[in-house]
């Protein structure tokens, strides 16, 4: 009988492991909250269709060194802006996964047991099993854990079952994010930059979604704005709704009043870990935590980290 992997999480770190695992021979579940792969290298379609425009509203583009991701090249204006002055532009290339950014995860977890939209809730650990519940039903006994969620959230799920993984979760720290999803009508004054890094202002990063490769470029020009980490940590735990004005016209100092809200704003409470533990993994018993707390917040790191999971959970399985 092959063994059962239980896996908490969908994105790359999630997914990297669960692919791994599934191709020595493994029994893998991944159960993951949201409605879809990716977990911080998202993406929101704005129809349900599957060729429908979508919004790359975390990740935004990945490091020259994420050799282990699929990705096609953008080359794309770059701008420096302090305050609301572009003090500089300059042609950058950088990777990006094609039609979206979720991609990569999509694409490992292809004929993988999934289950979305399942929020874990309770970890017990035996000596020869883990078992998973959410708060209403029990999901079973697996023969491992490999858990992918932020630190927070690992430290939670662990504090009984894994004591000392918990202990070394609760030692991370992480900066928040607001995201905003933008559309900019096609006929307004063109900007000269396509993406942009600012300071001095409550805008962190801006960037055209719809101009990289793969992506519908017809209708509005698609913008993302991500807001920095101190102004985030002041008003992350307001309601969107309530936020959502302030932000517009945050955005709007860069893009113009042609730039409207296409999505409600997103809060990543979890976006950039700001102190990685420096290992690619931690195991105790039959559970295993990956992710990037562990090594850093790119996506390469993540995906590092899920590989050293899985080879982790086959060392433990024999």
């Amino acid at each position: 009988m092959r063994p059962r992997i239980a896996i908490i999480g969908a994105g790359i770190a999630g997914a990297t492991a669960a692919r791994a695992l599934t191709d020595l021979g493994h029994a893998v579940t991944i159960f993951e909250k949201a409605r879809g792969p990716g977990g911080r290298m998202a993406s929101r379609r704005t129809a349900r269709a599957p060729d429908a425009p979508s919004f790359d509203h975390g990740c935004q583009l990945l490091s020259e060194d994420a050799d282990s991701l699929p990705a096609e090249p953008w080359t794309h204006r770059l701008a420096s802006i302090a305050g609301t002055t572009v003090t500089e532009i300059a042609e950058r290339t950088r990777p990006v996964p094609t039609p979206r950014m979720n991609a990569p995860a999509a694409e490992l977890l292809e004929g993988i047991d999934c289950a979305y939209a399942t929020r874990i809730a309770r970890v017990q650990a035996g000596t020869h099993s883990v078992s998973l519940s959410t708060e209403s039903d029990s999901l079973g006994d697996f023969d491992a854990l490999v858990i992918t969620a932020p630190a927070p959230q690992t430290r939670d799920l662990l504090e009984r079952p894994a004591p000392s993984i918990a202990e070394r979760a609760a030692a991370c720290a992480y900066d928040p994010c607001w995201t905003l999803m933008l559309e900019r009508v096609a006929d307004a004054p063109p900007l000269a930059y396509d993406a942009a890094h600012v300071t001095d202002h409550p805008v962190a990063w801006l960037c055209l979604d719809s101009a990289k490769p793969g992506r519908l470029a017809a209708g509005p020009h698609r913008w993302i704005a991500q807001f920095g980490a101190e102004f985030s940590r002041r008003t992350i735990d307001e309601a969107p709704g309530d936020i959502a004005r302030a932000l517009l016209a945050a955005a709007q100092e860069h893009l113009g009043a042609a730039a409207t809200l296409a999505q409600p704003p997103h809060r990543w409470r979890y976006a950039f870990v700001t102190g990685p533990v420096g290992e690619p993994c931690l195991a105790e018993g039959r559970i295993v935590a990956a992710g990037d707390w562990l090594l850093g917040d790119r996506a390469h790191h993540a995906a590092r980290s899920g590989a050293a999971a899985a080879d982790a959970v086959a060392s433990m399985l024999g």
